[in-house]
Order: C-alpha cells, then structure tokens, then sequence
C-alpha cells in the first residue's frame, strides 16, 4: 500500500542542543479528509530527547519518523 507514496520532511532546530533534525511523515489527506485540521504532536529532539510540539496533517501522526540531519540546513535569508 506503500508504493508511490511519498514522504514529507520538514526541517526542525532544537532550542535546547542545537542540533538540526528532520521530521518525515506520509501526508495522505485527500478529498474531505483534506479538511480535516491539523494535529499538535510533541516530538523529542533524538540528540537530547527535549520535546518540540510539531503541527502535521491529521492522520499524519502515524508514520512519523525523527532522524538527525547530519548535513546543513539552509534556512533561507541569504545574502
């Protein structure tokens, strides 16, 4: 039921230790589930386990995975 499915992955920073992580997930909101609000869930920094609430897509909360990003983010505001 997997295939052709994609996963989202948005980047994070802990307040607390400073490392950047990512958090993936499956976003399958489609027709009137897409409606649906959003979701709260803390999720724990896998460097030093501080929590961070992080808002997904309803259903969401299901397939998340936290994965520490071992390259740079870039965050934008170039210059």
């Amino acid at each position: 039921m997997t295939a052709g499915r994609e996963r989202k992955r948005d980047p994070h920073h802990c307040g607390e230790c400073g490392a950047d992580f990512e958090v993936e997930y499956y976003d399958d909101r489609t027709g009137d589930r897409a409606a649906v609000p959003p979701v709260l869930m803390d999720i724990a920094c896998p460097a030093c386990g501080k929590a961070k609430p992080v808002s997904l897509p309803a259903g969401a909360e299901r397939t998340v995975v936290v994965e520490l990003d071992e390259g740079e983010t870039d965050e934008g505001g170039g210059g």
